[in-house]
């Protein structure tokens, strides 16, 4: 298994609300799908970096692809109703919670 090293960054503290930032060349994927990626909505790319914590996310997209055979499009709907239901979740523990 190939080891990557990412450096992390956060040009904007004020920004980054607790987001580091990593250079887009050090995910190990072509720009062209990363910029894919960025325009579907599955990440947000800035002055060639993404945030640390979507290289997850670019990783469940590209499985969807191979394992599922989900287009990119089909991917980013995907992982936003996967958030959606994630987002749903915790609402629901929060409010046994306060019961």
């Amino acid at each position: 298994m190939k080891k990557i090293h990412l450096q992390l960054y956060c040009f904007e503290p004020e920004l980054c609300e607790g987001y580091s930032w990593v250079e887009i060349e050090s995910v190990g994927l072509s720009y062209e799908i990363l910029k894919k990626m960025d325009e579907l909505g599955v990440i947000e790319i800035r002055e060639n970096m993404i945030r640390a914590d979507q290289i997850q996310r670019i990783f469940q997209a590209i499985r969807l692809q191979r394992m599922l055979g989900v287009n990119l499009a089909g991917t980013g709907v995907i992982l936003k109703l996967l958030d959606r239901i994630r987002a749903l979740e915790n609402e629901i523990e929060e409010l046994k919670k306060q019961r």
